[in-house]
């Protein structure tokens, strides 16, 4: 009987004889040989210069089977699964195996495959990628091709994201893990480390320490108690290193940011945070439970330490429940205490305002009791500066004169410039003509004289 199968090894076409062995060919250049009994095969496969062993059964129209490299006794890992396209007796069957056999060693790859090995030995990737691309068809069926292509682009440079999209493509066409390695440079370029560690564990000694050493480091900080370095270290090496395997590496993270005051809030933050993605992670939920009942405690936040308390509630950490109950009692009767205190502190604030008040309002009466003093007394000299510079007329004998000046009206002017010198000025005779003239009856002097200081 000739069966074709279709599924994840590609077209299978296997030819089952009479007395029970079987040959078949799948992709490009596969071949199987063993045996078919009730429906599976057992037997030996051979690709691309490789080799192994490989079984199956096909029930219902289905294939399914598994398959390993080598052929020494083992546990095969692979999966073949697939389906039945069609089954069909044949005469010819020596005729038809030798036809399938000679198609399947058909050298039509060989010189495009030596050309490509030629350009990976050089060390010219550029070279490779472009005689792969230009022939991946042809090319794309040999795993071998494939492993020197996807190192290519990688040794290449700038071309990490394509390279990682094309590892899963061929992982799942070969159905290998045959480019771990190569997936833990791509992780460690990402600075996902914690991928990085396991990529490399069977892989690559040198740079599983290398990964390892990330860890080590950081480590390292947290037990010389260096907070901030730890902090530091952590944003900027491993932040996307967390995962189930890692969750020690955050808690460190998480506990470096309470012991820095400056940072306990966002410690908080950061803990409910990575306990929304590990719900299940009691170390988390026991952090939360710490910093939020220390800060509501800290703040008279009762909302906060009731989280705290939900928190050792959940995992049931009794000796922390009983301490954040006394801790909720103490917190309600200082906000008790400070509710009283801020009553009795605004009751005083009253008072001192109302004295206050009072006290400005009698320094404003009495500096404008000062001020209207200050204004009466500046009025009575600016009077009296007025007059100083008024003329005082008296009439005698029928003349009308100033005392201060002895002008009479008709020529005294405006203002009596001579008051200040204070003379007094009345009619007397002159002492030769004897004609009345004002004389100033304190120093005997003339009118003429009046800007003289009288003496």
């Amino acid at each position: 009987m000739i069966y074709k199968f279709k599924g994840n090894f590609g077209t299978l076409e296997l030819i089952a004889e009479a007395d029970g062995k079987a040959r078949g060919t799948y992709q490009k250049n596969g071949i199987l040989e063993g045996y078919w009994s009730e429906n599976s095969f057992s037997g030996q496969w051979t690709n691309q210069g490789m080799e192994g062993l490989v079984r199956f059964t096909v029930s219902e129209g289905k294939l399914e089977g598994n398959w390993k490299k080598g052929k020494d006794v083992g546990t095969m890992k692979g999966s073949w699964k697939g389906d039945l396209l069609s089954k069909e007796k044949v005469s010819e069957t020596t005729k038809v195996v030798e036809d399938i056999i000679s198609v399947a060693n058909s050298p039509s790859e060989q010189p495009l495959k030596g050309k490509l090995e030629e350009l990976y030995d050089a060390e010219n990737y550029s070279g490779v990628l472009a005689l792969f691309n230009e022939n991946e068809a042809e090319l794309v069926e040999n795993e071998d091709i494939v492993h020197k292509y996807l190192f290519s682009m990688w040794f290449h440079g700038d071309l990490e994201e394509e390279t990682f999209e094309r590892i899963r493509e061929f992982e799942d066409k070969f159905n290998t893990n045959r480019w771990l390695k190569l997936k833990g440079y791509y992780y460690s370029c990402k600075k996902w480390y914690d991928s990085a560690l396991e990529a490399f564990k069977d892989t690559s000694e040198r740079h599983y320490l290398l990964a390892k050493k990330k860890f080590d480091d950081y480590y390292a900080l947290h037990e010389e108690e260096k907070y901030l370095e730890v902090i530091k270290y952590f944003e900027s090496e491993l932040r996307s290193s967390i995962s189930d395997r890692t969750l020690k590496v955050a808690e460190i993270y998480c506990q470096a940011l309470y012991m820095d005051s400056d940072t306990e809030r966002k410690a908080l933050e950061k803990i409910r945070a990575f306990r929304k993605r590990y719900p299940e992670h009691q170390p988390f939920t026991k952090q939360n439970g710490r910093f939020a009942s220390y800060i509501g405690g800290r703040d008279l936040a009762i909302e906060m330490i009731e989280e705290g308390l939900d928190c050792f509630k959940k995992i049931k950490d009794e000796r922390n429940i009983t301490k954040t109950k006394e801790l909720i009692s103490e917190t309600k009767n200082k906000i008790k205490a400070q509710i009283l205190t801020e009553k009795i502190a605004a009751r005083e604030r009253a008072a001192a305002d109302k004295r206050a008040a009072k006290e400005a309002a009698a320094e404003e009466k009495r500096r404008e009791r000062e001020a209207l003093a200050a204004q009466k007394q500046a009025d009575r000299a600016a009077e009296a500066e007025a007059k100083l510079s008024q003329h005082r007329f008296k009439n005698s004998r029928g003349l009308r004169f100033c005392q201060f000046c002895g002008f009479e009206q008709q020529f005294a002017g405006a203002i009596c410039d001579t008051r200040s010198a204070n003379h007094n000025f009345v009619l007397l005779k002159e002492r030769y003509s004897g004609e009345l003239t004002p004389t100033c009856n304190k120093c005997g002097q003339e009118y003429n004289y009046a800007g003289s200081t009288c003496e």
